[in-house]
């Protein structure tokens, strides 16, 4: 598998005051420890598996975690051994993303989690994790489109660089799978300028390099 570069919905979600940022207790550190995962430390991707898990059960009006959580189970897919086990783990996360992503709702778009709206971040967790599956998953057209979606939002522009970098370092890699040779160098110039110096953008200028760029 790639490597991969994060309960019923209840209304008390909608009843939240446009622009609230949401405090989860864990979330934090649950995040760093899928960052470490994706990175490839396997007890991280264990304890963010299991932190999401926990949030997604105790905070079920809120999709990101039960994506976080979906995308951590796809990582431990990744890092099995066992052919059986690495699809048990990619279903069960992938199926986990799409859930998360059918139970966003308007009121999500205005709410924010780590300062980013809660719909944009879900839908980033879910691109980045579903377009780095095997193709015969077949899950490619639902991660195009949370990205289309993601790319789309007016959020975006006002979301931390960062943010923006990861947005555009997804759509650049989808690019280069497409063979958008234009499309990519675009994305990858977008990412590059949001911080030249940070790891991100220096990927990116590596990358642009090798396009003749």
């Amino acid at each position: 598998m790639k490597h991969l570069l994060i309960g019923a919905l209840f209304a008390s979600c909608c009843a939240l005051a446009q622009g609230e940022e949401v405090q989860l207790k864990g979330y934090k550190e649950a995040v760093q420890n899928y960052v470490a995962a994706t990175n490839g430390d396997a007890s991280a991707r264990d304890a963010a598996a299991d932190a999401f898990g926990r949030l997604a059960a105790t905070h079920p009006e809120h999709p990101l975690m039960l994506a976080y959580q979906g995308s951590a189970i796809a990582l431990q897919g990744r890092d099995a051994l066992m052919p059986w086990s690495k699809m048990k783990f990619a279903e069960q996360g992938a199926n986990m993303i799409e859930k998360a992503l059918n139970l966003l709702a308007p009121g999500h778009d205005s709410q924010t989690i780590g300062g980013v709206p809660e719909s944009l971040e879900t839908r980033l967790v879910a691109a980045q994790t579903l377009l780095a599956l095997p193709d015969f998953m077949n899950r490619a057209t639902l991660g195009k489109r949370a990205l289309d979606a993601a790319l789309a939002m007016p959020a975006l522009a006002s979301a931390p660089a960062a943010v923006r970098q990861r947005a555009y370092a997804v759509a650049a890699q989808q690019a280069a799978r497409e063979k958008r040779s234009a499309d990519e160098v675009q994305y990858w110039k977008q990412v590059a300028a949001l911080g030249p110096q940070t790891p991100s953008g220096l990927r990116a200028a590596a990358r642009l390099k090798e396009l003749g760029q």
